[in-house]
């Protein structure tokens, strides 16, 4: 029986991580070597995604790949999930095209955010340690952050929600360099953990990045945190993260009965009305939980004396679903059901959304005039979900 092979690589700043799993393992396992990040970048710190950079980031990807001793060939990956901070759609097409030249199916190459990965390894771990409410915080050269994921069941799927905040304002690295500032950084994270933790029930708090390293500086915060709930200190989880979701996508056991809700994935549904034989209908054309960078669809509709498109946008989050409207007045004038249209949906980024509707005529009977009505639409009317007080103990560690 042929073994599956699932790699996870997590791209960061300054060093690259890889972990495999093979059939058999009960966990990732990762490589001690810590490659230096070779990758270029743009002026605002996003990954080239010129030829050459592009060429250069898929040469890296597989030399990456050559540290695992278990891997004699490219052909030998059944999955294989690369993390790194935030998802670039040029980038991302990119590397896939010269990964595939380069010997890796299409469908084995799957790319993810940190968030993502976060995720997908507090998921891979005893339901008890994510059933509530799971912590992560990150202290790295790029800043200090707090994420909060939150389960919360719906029908068949259990959804998971995650909030960020920036708190580099409050603890940084360079504040670590004293031990007078060590002592600072100490009480501003105990009084960040106590605003934030407040009566809430949080099943595990995961730690994260180079800060949680260096010397033991969060004494009194540490001590917070462990009281009445399990912490976890490493340096791994995103590449550990990413291989999980690696080897769920050739199991398909875990992951698919989430819908996630994060960086990275697209957090409404969006659909267009429709009328069919008297009765309105709304075809979606996006939905939630899936990955923006890879959400496109296009359909074709008859004009029916309709003076505007209208779209819905309906939030996966307890708030109302809103309109939005595009005006078809540039079309040419003529008969009713005589004007032909294609909707095209593009996605920008996780919030921006990009729609076409194009004049396609009628057919021999009227000559298309390629008038294209375009019109960007900004999703993020989400607005904060009001975060209930739960009841019963917290886990004790």
């Amino acid at each position: 029986m042929q073994r599956k092979l699932a790699i996870g690589i997590d791209i960061g700043s300054d060093v690259t991580q890889v972990s495999y799993l093979i059939d058999g393992m009960t966990e990732p396992d990762t490589l001690e070597e810590m490659i230096p990040t070779t990758l270029k970048r743009t002026e605002d710190g996003t990954w080239d995604v010129s030829k050459e950079g592009i060429e250069q980031a898929a040469q890296f990807i597989v030399d990456c790949l050559t540290y695992i001793k278990e891997l004699t060939c490219l052909e030998e990956i059944d999955s294989l999930c690369i993390t790194y901070k935030k998802p670039q759609k040029e980038f991302i097409r990119g590397v896939e095209e010269m990964l595939f030249l380069a010997g890796i199916q299409r469908e084995k190459i799957y790319f993810e955010s940190h968030e993502e990965s976060a995720v997908h390894f507090a998921l891979s771990q005893e339901n008890t340690l994510w059933q509530r409410e799971v912590i992560f915080f990150e202290l790295s050269k790029e800043g200090f952050s707090y994420r909060s994921m939150r389960a919360q069941r719906a029908g068949r799927k259990t959804k998971i929600f995650m909030e960020e905040k920036d708190c580099s304002a409050i603890v940084n690295l360079s504040l670590l360099e004293t031990e007078e500032g060590k002592k600072q950084a100490d009480k501003d994270f105990l009084t960040l953990l106590g605003s934030l933790f407040g009566k809430r029930i949080i099943n595990a708090v995961y730690l994260i990045g180079e800060g949680f390293f260096k010397e033991n500086w969060a004494v009194a915060s540490l001590r917070y945190i462990c009281n009445g709930r399990r912490a976890f200190k490493g340096l791994n989880l995103y590449t550990k993260g990413a291989c999980y979701k690696a080897y769920d996508r050739i199991e398909k056991k875990v992951f698919p009965n989430f819908l996630l809700l994060c960086s990275g994935r697209l957090k409404v549904n969006i659909g267009v009305k429709i009328l069919q034989k008297g009765t309105e209908y709304i075809i979606f054309l996006a939905k939630a939980g899936k990955r923006w960078y890879e959400e496109t669809k296009e359909i074709e509709c008859i004009v029916d004396d309709a003076k505007e498109a209208e779209f819905v946008i309906a939030p996966a989050y307890e708030v109302p679903e809103w309109t939005e409207k595009i005006s078809l007045q540039e079309l040419p004038y003529r008969e009713n059901k005589m004007t032909r249209i294609r909707i095209e949906l593009e996605l920008l980024d996780e919030n921006t959304a990009r729609i076409i509707c194009m004049d396609l005529g009628f057919g021999k009977f009227v000559k298309e005039s390629k008038i294209k009505i375009t019109k960007e639409i900004l999703l993020e009317k989400i607005e904060e979900v009001e975060e209930k007080e739960q009841g019963g103990e917290e886990e004790s560690r």
